[in-house]
């Protein structure tokens, strides 16, 4: 577990609220830690060893439930495989994230709540819709999250949408068969 970041701020005071709001120690954490570290080695499907951060995180979202912790592991790593379109070519710098990252923000701000919540923002910053990719923009969302996996401590979320510039020809784009 590594309480220190670049960006986020005050990570060992939101470590200790999760902590405290599991009624978790430390010394639990670390017991807790070492059991799905040893679960996932028996998962031969898994791409890599997740780092204690991301452990951490999965703990805190699935209130150290290890039962519930192992199955969402699996789904994460499944999913993958199911919809690859959202995870491959990813990385922020090709062009189409580049594309993406000046037709929508999405920011969690660095510092918690006093309750230990991370906000969220999310803003289209132009009313125009013709570049406004559905795929590309939960793929810039899954982006934002898995740097957070790996980054950031949270006891819960909150999501502010500004959806000010959101356009009839936005809500179209987004269908329940999405195709790719």
């Amino acid at each position: 577990m590594d309480t220190t970041s670049d960006y986020f701020e005050d990570l060992p005071i939101v470590l200790e609220k999760g902590l405290k709001k599991n009624g978790r120690t430390i010394e639990d954490l670390k017991k807790d830690i070492h059991i799905v570290k040893e679960w996932i080695q028996t998962q031969p499907h898994f791409p890599e060893t997740p780092d204690d951060n991301t452990i951490v995180n999965f703990l805190f979202m699935n209130k150290f439930s290890i039962e519930n912790v192992k199955n969402k592991f699996d789904m994460y790593y499944t999913i993958r495989t199911v919809l690859p379109e959202f995870f491959r070519n990813k990385h922020p710098l090709q062009s189409r994230m580049q594309n993406t990252m000046d037709t929508m923000f999405w920011i969690s701000l660095p510092k918690v709540t006093d309750e230990g919540y991370r906000v969220n923002i999310f803003n289209l910053p132009q009313a125009n819709s013709e570049s406004f990719d559905v795929i590309n923009c939960l793929t810039y969302s899954y982006n934002v999250f898995e740097v957070r996996l790996h980054e950031d401590y949270t006891v819960g979320e909150i999501f502010i949408y500004d959806c000010n510039n959101v356009t009839m020809g936005h809500v179209i784009k987004v269908t329940p068969t999405i195709e790719t």
